[in-house]
């Protein structure tokens, strides 16, 4: 079983708004992927409103959590890795909850 930090860690985001007419979201991760360890792109597509579609770009990895040959990893800020074998695949989704409850997000936009 992995044991998760009792004190909660701190994110505080920063979002900015940009019309995808002047710069894709993809094109704007292409610029940026080679200068950080694991950017990642998230996009949605909603395509029932254009309104109401996001993409987000992580550029740099303050924790992980990851399930690989039934063996369940977890990094957190500052600790070592923890390691502990999946015993039952039902148990992972709750593994993933207990590792987002660790972080309190602080944002400034709602999303």
């Amino acid at each position: 079983m992995i044991t998760m930090t009792t004190q909660k860690i701190t994110i505080r985001t920063l979002v900015k708004k940009q019309l995808a007419d002047l710069i894709t979201p993809v094109s704007l991760f292409l610029k940026v992927r080679d200068h950080y360890t694991q950017p990642v792109l998230l996009e949605s597509n909603d395509f029932s409103s254009a309104e109401e579609c996001f993409s987000f770009i992580g550029l740099q990895s303050i924790a992980s959590f990851m399930v690989k040959n039934g063996v369940m990893t977890t990094q957190l800020p500052g600790e070592p890795a923890q390691q502990s074998p999946v015993q039952d695949v039902t148990t992972v989704p709750q593994a993933l909850q207990d590792f987002v409850q660790c972080f309190d997000v602080q944002q400034d936009t709602p999303y």
